[in-house]
Order: structure tokens, then C-alpha cells, then sequence
């Protein structure tokens, strides 16, 4: 993944807008919905891929990797009970079982729904000195949350509780200079953004 081009950017203004999902590298930029859209297009975003895997034989199925930025916002606390979040609960539970994985970004863990936290299998915990942040994250790392506040840039504790790994890494950032690519879409269904 990190050899292809990155990314296409689709910017959604309306969520009435048709949007398909892709084999290419993909960011759908839902900054310019309302609240109550975004959580509508995501909903309708993780069910089309739900949809597209599961009626695919498992030869033709090609492995996807969903991220979430800033998912204090997308799935906050409390979200993933009851319905309203029923195929982004289905994408992060059943998900890897049609090869698709499921990733939070956020600066605010503690804000996230705990369900989706739990469902995660590893995990990265990157710098953070909130203390909701610090004692949430204590009930999965144990003293170990300490050392959150210690870490430097490219810095994470991985934790992979099943092979019961808990330990240091550091990530180089991605130095390349990349373009991204700009699709020619028609004005009226979506129009491609670039960000730096």
C-alpha cells in the first residue's frame, strides 16, 4: 500500500450525492456535512462495503483498510448501542471476516465509544497527556498508560492482546512528496479536493 499513489479525495457537500467505493486508494471528506449527515453517510458507506464484500466470492475479495480520523466525532460515546450505528457495528465486528479492517484515528480515546475500542485487536497509542485519556486507557495497558505522556513524535505503544504483545515502536514519517491525483467528476454529483 504505501508503493501506490495516494490518494483520490472525493470532498461530499450533499448525501444525497452517489459515491462508490473503490479499489484505489480513497478519502471521502465529510468536513462539510452537518453532524446528523455525517453520521447518514457513514452509515450508507460502511453498508455498500459490507454489501460489495459479502456478495463477492472470497477469490475476488481484495483486502480494505477503513480509517476513521478525528472518530470522537464520527463514533462518539454511546454511539454503537442500538441501531443507528448498525452497519458501522457490523463493519468493525464482522469486517475482517470478508477482509476488510477497521481503524479509530483520534486525539481523544476516552470520547469513543468503548464498544469499537474493545472490538479493536491492536491497537497504537500514540502521545497523549489527557487525564480521561490516561485512566481510560489504563484498563487496557495498566501502569503502562504512564508512558503515553513520555513518547515523541512517530512514538506508539503497540498492543496486541491476543499474542499478549505490549511494546515501543517507532514509526518514520512518510518523507515523499506525493500529488494526488484529480478525478474529473461531474459538478453536480461530487467534485474532487485535494489536502495537504
Amino acid at each position: 500500500m504505501l508503493n501506490e499513489e495516494l490518494p483520490f479525495v472525493f470532498t461530499v457537500y450533499d448525501i444525497r450525492q452517489k459515491i462508490g467505493v473503490y479499489d484505489l486508494s480513497t478519502i471521502y471528506d465529510i468536513s462539510k456535512l452537518r453532524r446528523t449527515e455525517k453520521r447518514q453517510f457513514i452509515e450508507a458507506f460502511n453498508q455498500a462495503i459490507m454489501n460489495l464484500v459479502v456478495n463477492q466470492t472470497e477469490e475476488k475479495r481484495k483486502w480494505r483498510f477503513v480509517i476513521f480520523e478525528e472518530s470522537q466525532l464520527v463514533f462518539p460515546e454511546g454511539s454503537f448501542r442500538g441501531d443507528r450505528y448498525s452497519a458501522s457495528v457490523e463493519l468493525a465486528s464482522m469486517g475482517r471476516n470478508y477482509k476488510v479492517r477497521f481503524c479509530c484515528i483520534t486525539p481523544f480515546s476516552a470520547n469513543v465509544d468503548k464498544m469499537l475500542i474493545k472490538i479493536a485487536q491492536q491497537r497504537w497509542f500514540g502521545w497523549t497527556s489527557e487525564r480521561n485519556d490516561l485512566a481510560y486507557l489504563k484498563g487496557f495497558i495498566d501502569e503502562q498508560a504512564s508512558q503515553l505522556q513520555k513518547l515523541s513524535a512517530g512514538e506508539f505503544l503497540y498492543h496486541f492482546p491476543q499474542k499478549r504483545i505490549l511494546k515501543k515502536i517507532h514509526i518514520e514519517p512518510h518523507t515523499r512528496t506525493v500529488e494526488l491525483k484529480r478525478l474529473t467528476v461531474p459538478k453536480t454529483s461530487t467534485r474532487a479536493s485535494g489536502r495537504s
